[in-house]
């Protein structure tokens, strides 16, 4: 989700740039309240972004999903149809192929996979992920809309070393 934010102020930049900003509006809607970032906050996060979202000019909506986009629109499943001539979605993060293909993992429907805490696989253990392969639960009730868990290349890393020193010497099953 903050990425989508990065994308949109950087449109807007652009927009500014090339001296047609004001000639177009910028509507941002989220599934959730702006800046939820994908883990129910940050400090001060909400009040900045309206702040800033005011301050360009750029319209948003909150608690919202989108059902469908059309060559000209948006359609907002609150029913609210938004006229369009550029739209960037962003979509929930999902598991790849190789888990999908391979349903012995048993992989939950987001496809990503389920590790113990030492991200060895719950059921196989020959198998470790980590990264972006694991899946990981929201620590917060979604909401309305659904989303997904945003993973940044730190937790990969870490996890990626955690599971590497389990693996040097696997938990034995008593």
């Amino acid at each position: 989700m903050g990425a989508a934010y990065e994308f949109l102020f950087n449109v807007d930049h652009w927009l500014r740039e090339q001296k047609i900003r004001q000639k177009l509006t910028c509507i941002d809607y989220t599934e959730t309240y702006l800046g939820h970032f994908g883990i129910d906050g940050m400090f001060m996060a909400e009040p900045y972004l309206k702040t800033f979202m005011k301050l360009f000019n750029i319209h948003f909506r909150t608690a919202v999903g989108v059902k469908e986009v059309t060559a000209n629109s948006v359609i907002l499943d609150t029913g609210e149809t938004l006229k369009s001539k550029f739209t960037m979605l962003m979509v929930p993060f999902t598991g790849v192929d190789l888990i999908k293909n391979s349903p012995k993992l048993e992989a939950p429907e987001n496809l990503f996979l389920d590790v113990k805490a030492s991200y060895q696989h719950k059921k196989y253990s020959n198998v470790w992920g980590a990264g972006l392969a694991v899946n990981v639960d929201p620590p917060f009730k979604p909401g309305r809309v659904p989303f997904g868990v945003p993973k940044t290349g730190y937790p990969s890393d870490t996890t990626g070393k955690i599971g590497w020193q389990c693996s040097q010497s696997p938990p034995r099953p008593h």
